[in-house]
């Protein structure tokens, strides 16, 4: 007769890392997970919060980032000093007052979710430059010169179940390939709500647009 022993392995999740902001710019060098502890208001940083290591989770925890609309300032930008890093997920972030709320830059399988980009100078959020798989999804994008930008080879994006509304521009794909966009309502941008240049292999389904200016396809 044969006996199978089956042995439960408890799996205790890594602890989060408090985040307080004092006035300096905030890096993280090293993977985990970081808890925002306090809002931020009038941050006069050109990089608020930059995340410079793979498999980072930054929970915002609902508090404010806010800028002081400074020409190229970012709320929170995310970027590799020397490789490309990827497993970057930003939640539950409020970012105000930038010129790009959030900037991911060459980074892979990286998230943006549960968050409200809004009042940013250029973008609620930017994908750029070889950044593949990036998901934005759950979020509010509203009062933005372009909600979303993904430019330069930013490849096989999903950008769902948000609501860009109120921007000069919703969504705008320039250069980049196979990005998906789905569920997302769109509204009240007043120019397009959707705009793909020079860019292929996109998908889009079972959105709402409402009283945008247009939905354009355009090419060099």
């Amino acid at each position: 007769m044969l006996f199978v022993v089956v042995l439960a392995v408890a799996v205790t999740p890594a602890a989060a890392t408090d985040v307080t902001y004092s006035g300096q710019k905030i890096t993280i060098t090293q993977p985990g997970n970081y808890v925002l502890k306090n809002d931020i208001t009038n941050s006069n940083q050109l990089i608020c919060i930059e995340i410079q290591a793979s498999n980072v989770v930054f929970d915002g925890a609902g508090h404010l980032i806010d800028g002081v609309d400074a020409e190229n300032s970012a709320g929170i930008y995310v970027h590799g000093p020397s490789a490309a890093i990827s497993g970057v997920t930003i939640r539950n972030v409020r970012m105000n007052d930038w010129y790009y709320g959030v900037y991911l830059h060459g980074t892979g399988n990286s998230r943006i979710e549960a968050s409200t980009l809004s009042s940013n100078g250029f973008a609620g959020a930017v994908v750029y430059q070889n950044a593949v798989g990036t998901t934005i999804t759950g979020s509010t994008i509203t009062g933005n010169n372009y909600g979303v930008v993904f430019s330069d080879g930013a490849a096989n994006g999903v950008v769902s179940d948000n609501q860009i509304n109120q921007n000069e521009r919703g969504l705008y794909v320039y250069l980049s390939d196979g990005i998906t966009v789905t569920r997302n309502g769109i509204a009240d941008n007043i120019n397009s709500g959707l705009q793909f240049h020079t860019s292929g292999g996109g998908t889009i389904y079972n959105n709402r647009l409402n009283n945008n200016l247009n939905v354009a396809f355009t090419g060099e």
